[in-house]
């Protein structure tokens, strides 16, 4: 911990379902299940092998981390095609509209529901 210069870090990621719940306080909460736990101890034994390979000497792992959380204002669900909510003026573009679960960052589809977003509420045809 305290020689960081000398510290490589690997992250590992696994697609999990959709699922959790948002604490009083805005947190994310989610309990894993067995098959999301595998999933995340094989990439660890990977990302293991790969640091002994490349010469590490201890290699610590650290808890359970989130990214992404999504999937809490559906699309279809609690908005629209249009991602407009039952409220007027009122429109949700992250990725809590994405419907199910992914494994790859949102970017480029969060780019596209934003312009798409945009180009709705500019009036422009092709977004109905």
């Amino acid at each position: 911990m305290f020689s960081r210069r000398n510290t490589l870090q690997i992250m590992v990621k696994a697609r999990d379902e959709l699922g959790g719940r948002l604490t009083d306080s805005g947190g994310v909460r989610k309990n894993l299940d067995k098959n999301e736990k595998q999933k995340l101890l094989r990439g660890y034994e990977r990302a293991r092998a790969i640091l002994k390979k490349a010469g590490a000497k201890n290699i610590f792992k650290t808890g359970y981390l989130a990214a992404h959380p999504g999937g809490t204002v559906k699309i279809g669900d609690l908005v629209d095609a249009n991602l407009k909510t039952e409220y007027d003026n009122l429109y949700v573009c992250d990725c809590s509209v994405i419907p199910e679960a992914w494994g790859l960052p949102p970017t480029l589809t969060l780019i596209g529901l934003g312009k798409r977003l945009a180009k709705h509420l500019a009036g422009e045809s092709g977004s109905s």
